[in-house]
């Protein structure tokens, strides 16, 4: 009986460290990037919004990394992208009105619209840099981001 109780013990820790799958930290993004809708050029690299997602490809060793939640992008469905040559910032728009700012030193997410309750419609239609602005062309107006300050 006590062999027979700590077989099907053992047989139980097996099934449950195997059903348990993969450890925290080591999940993996899988998202389509097969469909290219929009690039900007940036110094070296050149983004580009394939159905959603983003990626980035370096023209000088010919390097894909790819941007998603799991390494720093605030949201998904990224709708449009532009970069800023006058403060060497990428302007990251998400299909929520959420805004990434990525740079250098990392990225720095602006939730303004996408937390706003009295805006419904967050579309954003386009992106016009001037300086170190940001014009947002929305279904509710011009939006103005001030892209070193980080402020609307």
């Amino acid at each position: 009986m006590k062999k027979r109780t700590g077989c099907l013990l053992w047989l139980l820790m097996v099934v449950v460290q195997s059903v348990c799958g993969q450890a925290i930290g080591t999940w993996k993004s899988y998202l389509a990037y097969t469909n290219t809708t929009e690039c900007a050029e940036a110094n070296n690299l050149v983004y580009a919004i394939a159905d959603g997602s983003m990626f980035s490809y370096n023209k000088t060793d010919q390097e894909i990394v790819y941007y998603s939640k799991e390494n720093g992008l605030s949201d998904n469905e990224i709708s449009h992208i532009g970069f800023n040559e006058s403060i060497n910032t990428l302007l990251i728009t998400y299909a929520n009105g959420n805004l990434d700012l990525l740079n250098e030193q990392g990225i720095y997410n602006i939730p303004f619209l996408k937390s706003s309750v009295s805006i419904q419609d967050k579309t954003i239609n386009s992106i016009y840099f001037h300086n170190e602005f940001a014009y947002l062309s929305t279904e509710f107006g011009i939006m103005v981001v001030n892209m070193k300050k980080r402020e609307i």
